[in-house]
Formats: structure tokens, C-alpha cells, sequence
């Protein structure tokens, strides 16, 4: 049984959580039920590197699945549940990074002494590099 640890008020798990209702190889675990709950998800946020980019961004890291051999992963793909669709906003959080979008197109330009940032030939799509801004 896969445990899913949960919590009613992310909207995230509440997507995946409607795609497990009477499945009986889930297990959902709400932490904000039951101090009992959360104490035993903390701890495994705590001690697991699974959460190491969650907790560099300041991110909770739920929903969370714990599969049965006790691997920990908190992509919904991987149990075979698709994600809450994104909506393609990002958020961008620097003190030393100015944004400034063109009402003409749309686009964004970023202006920093400290980022850069490398598109991708083959698809498309760029990364961002700096060690102060987190996307």
C-alpha cells in the first residue's frame, strides 16, 4: 500500500486525493487531522533527501508518497496519478532582480548582474541560473 501524505487545504493534494477515493492501495494521510500525523510526516520531511529541493525552496512537500518498499518520492506520476495542471505562471523571488514585462508581446525581460540564463536549442525552454534567485 502506498502511503499519501496529505493535507485538506493544498490544492495539489486535493487533485491527486480525488484520483485515489476507493482505492485500496492507498493510503491518505492528512496532516492537518492529527498532530499524530503531522509529527510522523515531519520527521520523515526531516530525515528523507527526497525533500532536499522542496525544503531549498521553502516548499512543504506534499502531496508525498511513501511506496511499500519505503522509497519516497513526491511526484504523483510516479504512483501513477497525474499532477494538478499548472497554470504557467512563475514566481520570481530576488531582492536583485528587476522584471519588466512588454505590453506589446507579453514577453518579460530580466535584468540582473547575477543571473543568466541558457535557452535550450532543442526545445525550447530556459534555465536560469543564479545562486540568489530561486523560480
Amino acid at each position: 500500500m502506498i502511503k499519501m501524505y496529505v493535507m485538506q487545504t493544498c490544492p495539489d493534494c486535493e487533485y491527486v486525493e480525488k484520483q485515489v477515493e476507493g482505492n485500496p492501495n492507498f493510503e491518505v494521510i492528512d496532516i492537518g487531522k492529527h498532530v499524530r500525523n503531522l509529527k510522523e510526516f515531519i520527521k520523515l520531511r526531516d530525515t528523507n533527501p527526497a525533500f532536499d529541493e522542496a525544503k531549498a525552496v521553502d516548499d512543504l512537500g506534499i502531496p508525498c508518497y511513501v511506496l511499500e518498499d519505503g522509497t519516497v518520492t513526491l511526484y504523483s506520476k510516479d504512483v501513477g496519478l497525474k499532477p494538478r495542471p499548472q497554470d504557467g505562471t512563475v514566481t520570481l523571488y530576488s531582492k536583485d532582480v528587476r522584471l519588466e514585462p512588454r505590453p506589446q508581446d507579453g514577453t518579460v525581460t530580466l535584468y540582473s548582474k547575477d543571473v543568466r540564463l541558457e535557452p535550450r536549442p532543442q526545445d525550447g525552454t530556459v534555465t536560469l541560473y543564479s545562486k540568489d534567485v530561486r523560480l
